[in-house]
C-alpha cells in the first residue's frame, strides 16, 4: 500500500478522497494548504501528491516549485485535480514543474484511481502499490455522487466570485461537460437584439439541431436529441435563465454516447444552468450600476464626500441583496440534495445487516449533515431569514468548535466559564459559525502562536447600560487574543461588509457574526488596543428554560398510521414514503397544497390522515402556508408538520405562530423526524 497525500482546503472534497484512499488500505497525509503540505513533508515521504490549485497561502503551483527545490523531491509524481484553474498557461507552468496529470473535477472515481495507480506504477514498479478496486466498483455510484456535490458547492462559489460574463460562461460550460463527461459542449447567449453569442465547441455547433434553440426557449424547459446523424451520440440542452429573463441554453453532447441523458442528467444540468445564470445575472447588474455610477461621478463634484458615502452603502446593499438572493437558491438545492443523500443512506443502513457497511454509512451520513453547516453560511445573508432558536448550552458549543479550530495549531486555548452559566435561547448552527469567525480572527492575529482566552458569564443588563439592549438577564462569551490589535481609526468599520485589512479576505466574517447576534436579539462589543490584543464580547439573551437533556439511544417502535406528504420534488416525496413505510406508516403523496386538500377532505370520515407533512415553498403550486390555513378550516385539529429547505424562512422560526406542530429543516434524520410524528399522535 502506498503513502497519498492529498491537498485541498473544501473540507468535503478532501474528506471524500480521504474515504476513498483509506478504505482502500492507503495511508493518507491531509493538507489544507501548500504551507501546511510542506510541514508535513519534512517528517513524511508520500509516494504521490494529489493538489487543488487553488488554495490559501501557497497554492498549487507555488507548491510544486518549492517541493521540486527540496533534496529527494525532484520526481515525487504530484496530479492537480480542479474545478476551475485550466488556463492554458497555468497548466503549461505545471507540467515544466513536474506536475504528471491533470484531473478535472467532478471525475469518475475509476478515473482517478486509475491515473494513481499509473504513476504509482512507474514510480516503483517491483512494489505492490495499485489501488484494488474490487470494493471501489460497489461505492463508486456514491463516491460519484459525493465529488459531484462537493464540487457543485467549490463550483457555486467561483461562480458567484466571477467577474467577467465570459470567463463565467466558459468556467460553466466546462463544468457542464465534465459533470455529465461529455465531449462537446456549447453555450448559446442572446443580446436584446437577438444576436447569437457562442461559447464552447463552435466548430461542431452543426451536430445540435437548428430547431433545439427554439424548442429551449419557447418552453424554457430540457430538450433531449439523438441519435445524432451517422453516429449514435446523444445530446442535451437545457435553458439559461432566472426568474426575470432568459439568456439563452446550455448544450452538451456526445457522439460516443450509447444511451440518452437521464432524468438525474437533466436534472443536474438545470441546477448548473441555474446557478450560472443566477452569477451571470449578477455580473450584469453590477456592470450596469457602474455604468451609472461612472455617468453619475461625471455629474457632481469629486470631492463630494457625502455623494461617495451614499454610493458605497448602496453598492454594499446590491451586493448583499444579490448575494442573498443568489446564496438562498444555492442552500435550498443543496438541502434537497443533501435529503435525498442522507435519505437513501438511511434506507441503506435499515436494510443492510454488514457491520462494516453500516459502519461506512454511518460515516457517509454524518457528511451528509455536516454538510448543512454550509448550507447555513449560505443562508446567512439571505433575505428573511430567522434563527430557528432553542434553549441550549452555551458551553459544550464554545468547546467542542474552539479546540476542533485550534485542533494541530500552534495557537492553544484556555477556558474560564462560569460554573452556573444560564442556558441561552439560540440557534446552535448559526452561534457555532460566529465563535468560529471570532476565534479564526484572533489566530490570524497571532501568526506565531499564542493562547486564545474564552470566558463566560451571566450578565444583568440594566436600564442605564451603555450597550443598546433591553434590561434583562444575558450569557455574554468573551474571545481575546494578544495579537497585533486593530488601530482605532478603523475599529468603527470592521463590522461593515466587505470591509477587510487582510490580503486574502472577504470581508464578511464579522458582518456576518455581527447579523447573527443582531437578529439573536444580541450585541457584539469589540475592544482593542494595537500590539496588545483584541477583545470581543457577544451578549445573547438567556433562556428561561433549561437545555433539552441528551436524549438516550433507543430504536423506534414499529408504528402505524396515516401519513400525507405534500411535497413537489418526486425524489424527496419517494424517499420520504419509503423510510416512513419502513417505520410502518402508511404514506400517500400529493404535489401542491390543492391535491393535497383535496386528499386530506376525501379522508376525513374513514381512514383520517394522522399527520400532514408539507413543503414549505412548493413554485409551481399551493405551498405550506397558504395550505396549512386552508387544512385549518378543514378540520381544526389536523396535526401538520412543515419542512423545507429554506431553514432560515421565519415560518421555520415560528411555525406555532402560522397554525404548524412541528418544524422539520432538510436534510433531517428519519429517526428525529419518526419520534417527531409519534410524540403527535400519542398526544
Amino acid at each position: 500500500m502506498a503513502e497519498i497525500m492529498i491537498i485541498e482546503d473544501h473540507a468535503m472534497s478532501r474528506q471524500v478522497l480521504t474515504t476513498m484512499f483509506s478504505n482502500l488500505g492507503h495511508r493518507v497525509l491531509e493538507a489544507t494548504d501548500g504551507t501546511a503540505a510542506l510541514n508535513l513533508i519534512k517528517d513524511n515521504d508520500p509516494d504521490i501528491i494529489i493538489s487543488d490549485i487553488l488554495l490559501p497561502t501557497i497554492d498549487g503551483i507555488e507548491f510544486a516549485r518549492q517541493l521540486r527545490s527540496l533534496p529527494g523531491k525532484e520526481s515525487t509524481p504530484i496530479i492537480f485535480y480542479t474545478a476551475t484553474c485550466r488556463l492554458p498557461g497555468e497548466l503549461s507552468l505545471g507540467q515544466k514543474l513536474g506536475t504528471c496529470a491533470v484531473i478535472p473535477k467532478p471525475s469518475e472515481p475509476q478515473h482517478i484511481l486509475d491515473t494513481v495507480n499509473e504513476f504509482l506504477a512507474k514510480a516503483d514498479a517491483d512494489q505492490e502499490k495499485e489501488v484494488t478496486v474490487n470494493n471501489a466498483a460497489e461505492s463508486s455510484g456514491s463516491l460519484r455522487e459525493g465529488l459531484q456535490l462537493a464540487t457543485l458547492a467549490d463550483l457555486s462559489f467561483s461562480l458567484i466570485s466571477q467577474r467577467n460574463p465570459q470567463q463565467l460562461l466558459n468556467c460553466a460550460s466546462r463544468a457542464a461537460g465534465d459533470f455529465l463527461g461529455c465531449n462537446s459542449l456549447l453555450t448559446i447567449c442572446l443580446d436584446n437584439g437577438g444576436r447569437r453569442y457562442y461559447w464552447g465547441d463552435t466548430e461542431n455547433f452543426h451536430s445540435v439541431p437548428a430547431e433545439v434553440g427554439e424548442q429551449v426557449m419557447s418552453r424554457l424547459e430540457p430538450v433531449s436529441w439523438g441519435p445524432i446523424a451517422n453516429s449514435r451520440g446523444y445530446g442535451l440542452a437545457v435553458p439559461f435563465t432566472t426568474s426575470g429573463c432568459a439568456y439563452g441554453w446550455h448544450c452538451i453532447w456526445d457522439e460516443e454516447r450509447f444511451i440518452p441523458f437521464s432524468e438525474k442528467d437533466r436534472e443536474l444540468l438545470m441546477t448548473l444552468s441555474a446557478y450560472s445564470a443566477l452569477a451571470y445575472e449578477n455580473i450584469l447588474l453590477i456592470e450596469a450600476q457602474q455604468k451609472k455610477e461612472e455617468h453619475l461621478e461625471g455629474l457632481v463634484k469629486e470631492g463630494t464626500a457625502k455623494l461617495k458615502e451614499t454610493k458605497t452603502e448602496l453598492m454594499n446593499t446590491q451586493k448583499l441583496e444579490s448575494l442573498g438572493v443568489l446564496a438562498g437558491g444555492i442552500a435550498h438545492d443543496f438541502n434537497n440534495a443533501l435529503t435525498v443523500i442522507a435519505g437513501h443512506i438511511q434506507v441503506a443502513k435499515i436494510i443492510s445487516d454488514d457491520e462494516d457497511v453500516v459502519r461506512s454509512l454511518d460515516l457517509a451520513e454524518d457528511a451528509c449533515f455536516g454538510a448543512q453547516e454550509l448550507a447555513r453560511k449560505l443562508l446567512t445573508f439571505a433575505k428573511g431569514g430567522e434563527p430557528m432558536k432553542k434553549a441550549a448550552a452555551l458551553e459544550p458549543l464554545l468547546r467542542e468548535t474552539v479546540q476542533f479550530i485550534l485542533e494541530d495549531s500552534t495557537t492553544c486555548s484556555y477556558f474560564d466559564i462560569a460554573p452556573d452559566l444560564a442556558a441561552a435561547d439560540i440557534d446552535s448552527g448559526q452561534i457555532k459559525q460566529v465563535i468560529t469567525n471570532l476565534v479564526l480572527n484572533a489566530q490570524q492575529a497571532m501568526p506565531s502562536g499564542g493562547v486564545i482566552y474564552i470566558a463566560a458569564e451571566n450578565v444583568a443588563i440594566g436600564p442605564d447600560s451603555t450597550l443598546p439592549l433591553q434590561p434583562g438577564a444575558y450569557v455574554c462569551f468573551s474571545v481575546r487574543d494578544t495579537g497585533v490589535g486593530i488601530p482605532e481609526d478603523i475599529l468603527q468599520n470592521i463590522f461593515d461588509p466587505y470591509f477587510t485589512t487582510k490580503t486574502i479576505g472577504s470581508g464578511l466574517g464579522l458582518a456576518t457574526a455581527f447579523s447573527i447576534v443582531n437578529n439573536h436579539g444580541g450585541v457584539i462589543d469589540v475592544e482593542s488596543k494595537e500590539e496588545e490584543g483584541t477583545t470581543f464580547h457577544v451578549y445573547l439573551p438567556a433562556s428561561a428554560e433549561q437545555p433539552p437533556a441528551e436524549k438516550e439511544a433507543k430504536t423506534i417502535q414499529h408504528a402505524d398510521g396515516h401519513i400525507l406528504v405534500i411535497e413537489d420534488n418526486r425524489i424527496i416525496a419517494q424517499t420520504l414514503s419509503e423510510l416512513l413505510g419502513m417505520h410502518g406508516y402508511k404514506v400517500e403523496w400529493a404535489r401542491e397544497g390543492r391535491e393535497g386538500l383535496e386528499l386530506y377532505e376525501k379522508r376525513m370520515g374513514q381512514d383520517k390522515f394522522d399527520v400532514v407533512l408539507m413543503d414549505l415553498v412548493i413554485p409551481d403550486g399551493m405551498g405550506g402556508t397558504e395550505t396549512i390555513g386552508k387544512l385549518r378550516e378543514l378540520d381544526p385539529d389536523v396535526k401538520a408538520i412543515v419542512v423545507s429547505g429554506y431553514s432560515n424562512d421565519p415560518v421555520m422560526a415560528n411555525y406555532k405562530e402560522y397554525g404548524f406542530a412541528s418544524a422539520f429543516p432538510k436534510p433531517f434524520k428519519i429517526k428525529d423526524l419518526v419520534e417527531g410524528i409519534q410524540a403527535l399522535t400519542n398526544n
